[in-house]
C-alpha cells in the first residue's frame, strides 16, 4: 500500500475491502457536491480514493486518520460506520426527497447542480415536470431531457 499524497500514484482495484464504507461516503460526497460545497465534496473524494486503494478492511478510525487524504472529520465518520455498520447521515440523505430529486435532475445531460437546484426550487419533482413546464432550456438540456431515459438505462 502506498500512502502517498497523490491518488494517481495508488492502485485502485475495481473490487476492494471497504465497499460498504465507500458507498456510504459517496452519498455524503454527492450531497455536498449537489449543495455546491465543492471543497467538502473534494475532501470526501480524497478519502474515498484512499479507502479504495487500501489493501485490507479498515478496522479502526485511527487507522483511517493516519491515511493521506483522511482528516479528523472523515475519521469520525469512519468511527461511526465501524460502530453501527452504517452512517446515519447517509441514510437520511438517501431518503430525502430533495436529494433524490436534485440528484436525478443533475443526471440530465448538460445539467449541473445549480440548474438542478433551480428546477427543484421552481417546484419540479420529476423529469416529466421539467419537460412539460420548463421553458428556458438550452439546446443541450432539451436533448438531455429527451434522451434521459435512454442515457440512464442499465
Amino acid at each position: 500500500y502506498k500512502n502517498v499524497r497523490f491518488e494517481c500514484c495508488r492502485p485502485h482495484p475495481l473490487r476492494h475491502h471497504n465497499e460498504e464504507l465507500v458507498a456510504a461516503l459517496k452519498v455524503l460526497e454527492r450531497q455536498r457536491e449537489l449543495k455546491g460545497e465543492d471543497k467538502n465534496a473534494l475532501s470526501y473524494r480524497h478519502a474515498i480514493s484512499a479507502f479504495i486503494s487500501y489493501p485490507r478492511k479498515i478496522s479502526s478510525w485511527r487507522e483511517a486518520e493516519r491515511m493521506k487524504g483522511v482528516g479528523a472529520k472523515i475519521a469520525s465518520k469512519v468511527k461511526e460506520f465501524l460502530q453501527r455498520n452504517r452512517l446515519e447521515e447517509a441514510e437520511l440523505i438517501k431518503k430525502s426527497d430533495w436529494f433524490q430529486t436534485v440528484d436525478m435532475f443533475a443526471k440530465v445531460y448538460s445539467v449541473g447542480p445549480k440548474t438542478a437546484q433551480e428546477w427543484y426550487d421552481r417546484g419540479h419533482r420529476t423529469i416529466d415536470d421539467v419537460r412539460e413546464n420548463e421553458t428556458h432550456l438550452s439546446r443541450m438540456q432539451s436533448i438531455g431531457l429527451n434522451l434521459f431515459d435512454d442515457f440512464n438505462q442499465r
